[in-house]
């Protein structure tokens, strides 16, 4: 554009702006006119600019028309335009003293302006009033047509200040621009600035009106998408329900073991991370129970939603979740499982309950993170207590056809209760037993579980009879295997051994190995066996591992290769090349 075609244009503009306040219908032709020479214009550039900020300030988006007029340096008359639009800008934020100051500066280079007259007349009638001031205005520069600042090389000489944008919000320290947020935005307005991309680095100093509208947009499709990603997500995973291999209708998966070394790298003999602490050596998981389509999740610590999830299982297949004792190694996944239900249930039409019972120390530790979200989840968190007047066993009755017994692992003589007193509750490992009956079965199946806690003659007479008895093994030490003396905090060897003679059981179980004294399950396992066989004692004993699957109507082990139950005295267990690899479990027929 040249400067005779847009000093037309500001003549034009003076003049029909004049007429707004006695006729505000003008404000429309206004608009006519900034569109027409807008189109004309070139549609980059400071001219493309120039008349965005048009638009925006005769709208009176006054912040986002200053950004567009700084974006125009090089125009004409480009100083004075900053200068109202920042008088309008303080005008609009009550900072009547700034919108002067700045009215005063444009006023210098046009003092003709109707708008700038109207704000100097209405915020400082003394300015029109006194001969003084009104011949300051108008005598300095001395130019006071619009035609007359094309002949002036101080048209688009740079102000004094380097930075522009800090000589226009000349505002105090302790006052804060508003965000640009504040301003109503319309569709005509955000047409007048799709371009914001080609603004000048000045221009981008702060966000535009352009940019705020298009980062709300981006925003909300980042949301959408997401949200879409997730209900797809959500869908693929409740399809696992349906797509899930077939499995006993009752059934014992154990879901605690090693999972950090793969069987196909072979580790044996070498140093690795994995086995430089004591604590990345423990056995990470828990056990999972299915009886008559209830589930039932015992010790959920880290690692068991991963181990859980890749057996192929959902969280809708949790009813029940039990914790005995107090340490991450034994409710560390409980919080995952319980916002992983929280969030499928709010995206689906039906509502999965799961029940807590947790010792009493994880209850006060837990409760205040498993508030219900849904009425239908009101009081489902429950505290496994001890009293001084309770039996040495208690019993839960999760369902009609499953009894949860618990019971304290510290001697529970009636001295030992009245000497301890108020502090009953605070020995938080406790010993469980899940009496499973079916319907028309006179006996039922019994699973004993001790985690957490050294050997107490009394474990055995409080577990009564066991079918399958799961025992944490923890760590050894030469007494302990030597049967010497029991390990404080695990049972250990001892502690398995007394328990397998005392309680006899079916099948038993060696679980959550502390790995301190390395991968000994099978060295373990083979001590045990010719122990029995010296006392006779028909409990078979194997070690448990991820994945490990047991029919509960037959109390047989499936096979890791043919996916065949076997008897559990049939049962080769074999280790990977690996240290603190997976166990297999394979039928006779595949060790020939």
């Amino acid at each position: 554009m040249d400067k005779e075609k847009f000093s037309d244009y500001l003549r034009q503009m003076r003049e029909i702006v004049a007429l707004k306040e006695s006729e505000p219908e003008v404000q429309n032709e206004i608009i006519t006119i900034i569109q027409k020479q807008h189109a004309q214009a070139q549609k980059k550039g400071p001219y493309d600019h120039f008349f965005k900020a048009e638009m925006l300030f005769h709208k009176g988006h006054y912040e986002q028309a200053l950004k567009y007029y700084l974006a125009a340096k090089g125009i004409p008359f480009f100083q004075f335009f900053c200068y109202r639009a920042s008088s309008a800008v303080a005008k609009s934020r009550g900072q009547d003293e700034q919108a002067i100051k700045f009215a005063e500066k444009a006023a210098k280079i046009e003092p003709s302006d109707p708008l700038i007259r109207n704000i100097l007349h209405l915020q400082q009638p003394d300015v029109a009033a006194s001969p003084e001031a009104a011949i300051e205005i108008t005598t300095e520069p001395s130019m006071n047509t619009y035609s007359d600042i094309f002949s002036s090389a101080s048209a688009t000489e740079e102000l004094p200040e380097n930075n522009l944008t800090e000589r226009l919000y000349e505002f105090p320290e302790e006052e804060q621009a508003p965000s640009s947020a504040q301003n109503n935005e319309s569709e005509d307005v955000n047409d007048a600035c799709e371009k914001e991309n080609e603004l000048p680095l000045q221009a981008k100093t702060t966000l535009t009106m352009c940019e705020d509208a298009k980062s709300c947009q981006n925003l909300e499709i980042a949301i959408e998408t997401f949200q879409k990603m997730e209900a797809s997500l959500i869908n693929s995973y409740l399809a696992r329900l349906d797509n899930r291999k077939s499995l006993p209708s009752r059934y014992l998966c154990t879901l605690n073991g090693w999972d950090f070394a793969n069987a196909n790298n072979s580790l044996k003999n070498s140093i690795t991370p994995q086995l430089l602490t004591e604590e990345s050596r423990k056995s990470r998981g828990g056990h999972y129970v299915r009886w008559n389509n209830k589930g039932i999740v015992i010790n959920p610590g880290n690692g068991f939603v991963e181990n859980f999830h890749n057996q192929g299982f959902c969280i809708r297949d949790i009813d029940y979740v039990i914790v005995t004792w107090d340490s991450e190694e034994a409710h560390g996944d409980v919080k995952t499982i319980y916002e992983l239900n929280n969030q499928l249930n709010r995206t689906s039409s039906e509502l999965q309950i799961i029940h807590y019972y947790l010792n009493q120390n994880t209850f006060q530790e837990l409760s205040p993170a498993l508030k219900p979200s849904f009425k239908q989840a009101r009081n489902t968190i429950h505290n496994l207590e001890i009293f001084l007047d309770s039996p040495d066993v208690e019993k839960v009755e999760l369902t009609d056809s499953i009894n949860l017994h618990y019971f304290l692992t510290s001697p529970q003589s009636s001295s030992f209760r009245s000497s301890i007193g108020s502090e009953l509750n605070t020995l938080s490992s406790l010993g469980v037993r899940l009496e499973l009956r079916s319907q028309g079965n006179i006996n039922p199946i019994n699973i004993g579980y001790i985690s957490g806690m050294g050997w107490s003659p009394l474990i055995a007479h409080h577990l009564g009879r066991c079918d399958i008895l799961l025992a944490a093994f923890g760590n050894t030490n030469i007494k302990d295997y030597s049967k010497l003396s029991y390990v404080e905090n695990s049972l250990g060897f001892y502690g398995c051994s007394s328990l397998m003679n005392e309680v006899s059981p079916k099948l038993m179980l060696l679980t959550e190995f502390g790995g301190r004294e390395g991968d000994i399950r099978l060295e373990v396992i083979k001590k045990l066996r010719n122990e029995k066989i010296k006392a006779s004692n028909r409990a078979i004993a194997l070690p448990s591992d991820i994945g490990m699957i047991i029919d509960l109507d037959q109390i047989s082990i499936r096979c890791s290769l043919s996916e065949s139950f076997v008897a559990p005295e049939d049962v080769h267990v074999v280790a990977s090349a690996a240290n603190f690899g997976t166990l297999k479990y394979l039928s006779p027929q595949l060790c020939i």
